[in-house]
């Protein structure tokens, strides 16, 4: 992972390079067109003098000549122009390019917490999909089932004594958080392996003075049973 983020940020440094050349390309072609001044000298008649006259249209049709040439000149620095603010604005877009492939190799979870698990190495590789870690949240919960029939005595808000098999000395309190959605196929495969009792989870959150000390010592998996204070 780390040699993949090498790599994105060199070419994230060879796009930014790249487009500091294309801005200074363009501004040199916008430079070269503000110089071509086009200036064609009018006639001024001498009745008197002829050889004046024939000097002055000789004159005129030289500097006209050259006013083509300039005239040209300023529309092929025009194209030129053109062509560098077109090649500017695709390195604009490379450098986008560039931070958000390089912002992708940062992987942000939605929840904060501690890392635990851990399935990946610095410089390996990693497919769609695959696990590369669990996050233990600073307040863990646990998911119980409970048989459906149980549920008409458990509602949200009540109190809940825990121990978990890991602390088996110690007894937690919590309370129910609510009682989860279970998706039809699941409770299909409850059915059959529970004589037709379907299974509901129930999520059930720890007090934060209960497990004061406690926090980073749970772990995703653990076992634990309770006991739900009903009257």
């Amino acid at each position: 992972m780390l040699l993949l983020t090498c790599n994105y940020q060199l070419s994230l440094a060879q796009a930014k390079t790249s487009l500091e050349l294309a801005k200074q390309q363009a501004a040199l072609a916008r430079e070269k067109i503000s110089k071509i001044v086009i200036d064609i000298p009018e006639l001024q008649p001498d009745t008197k003098n002829k050889n004046a006259q024939v000097e002055q249209r000789a004159l005129i049709k030289k500097r006209t000549l050259q006013a083509q040439i300039l005239n040209l000149q300023k529309k092929l620095n025009e194209q030129q122009y053109k062509i560098a603010l077109t090649t500017f604005t695709q390195k604009q877009i490379e450098v986008k390019k560039a931070e958000m492939e390089l912002d992708y190799t940062n992987i942000a979870t939605t929840v904060g917490g501690l890392i635990g698990n851990k399935n990946v190495q610095v410089g390996q590789q990693v497919l769609p999909g695959q696990t590369l870690l669990s996050i233990m949240q600073p307040r863990p919960w646990i998911l119980a089932y409970f048989p459906e029939k149980q549920l008409e005595k458990i509602q949200p808000g009540q109190k809940v004594k825990i121990t978990v098999s890991a602390f088996a000395n110690r007894q937690f309190q919590g309370k129910v958080d609510s009682i989860a959605f279970m998706p039809e196929d699941n409770l299909t495969s409850n059915s059959a392996s529970n004589n037709s009792l379907h299974q509901i989870p129930v999520k059930i959150v720890f007090d934060g003075s209960s497990i004061q000390g406690y926090e980073s010592r749970f772990n995703p998996g653990m076992s634990a049973i309770v006991k739900v204070e009903t009257k």
